[in-house]
This record gives C-alpha cells, structure tokens and sequence, in this order.
C-alpha cells in the first residue's frame, strides 16, 4: 500500500497545538465527545485484554502452545495501545 507524502499530516498529539502540511497552528483542544468516545474505548479495550489474557491462561492448562502464544501476543500489543491511550487522554484533560 503506498501513501502519498503529501497526505501525511505533522501531529503533535501530546503537544499543545497541531500542525497540518501548509503549517498551519491551532489550539488543540478535546471536546467532550470525543473524550468519551476515547474513554469508551479504553474501557473496552481493558475487557479485551483481560478476556485474552483469561484465554491465555486457559490455553496453557490446556497444554496449548500456540494458541497461547498468540493469545498473550494479541493481548500485549493492546495493552502497549491502551497504555498510549491513556496517556493522550491524560494529556489532553490537563489543558
């Protein structure tokens, strides 16, 4: 898959401001909308983990080698995305 360079804005995310391609600035502000949306989805996404790491467990009393390899493979990289996550949440409440 090729994406155009142009395409590609400059995020700041934990910054104060963005700035798209033309460098244009804007203050970078959360409404309220999106911060439950993004909470929403924290939430869920910590259900998912524990259902994965719950199967994980399961897998391996099982004796199933693969299967909870991949199993706690899924949850730790969803739980590396959670943990960015919380963090951009974090950053934009405190503006």
């Amino acid at each position: 898959m090729l994406i155009r360079q142009s395409f590609q804005p400059q995020y700041n995310v934990l910054g104060k401001s963005l700035k798209s391609t033309n460098g244009a600035e804007r203050e970078n502000k959360m409404k309220p909308k999106t911060r439950d949306a993004l909470l929403k989805a924290y939430a869920q996404l910590h259900q998912i983990i524990e259902d994965l790491y719950q199967a994980h467990d399961d897998a391996v009393a099982n004796n199933d080698d693969d299967d909870a390899s991949l199993l706690v493979s899924r949850a730790d990289r969803l739980y590396i995305e959670v943990e960015n996550l919380e963090l951009i949440i974090s950053e934009m409440e405190e503006k």
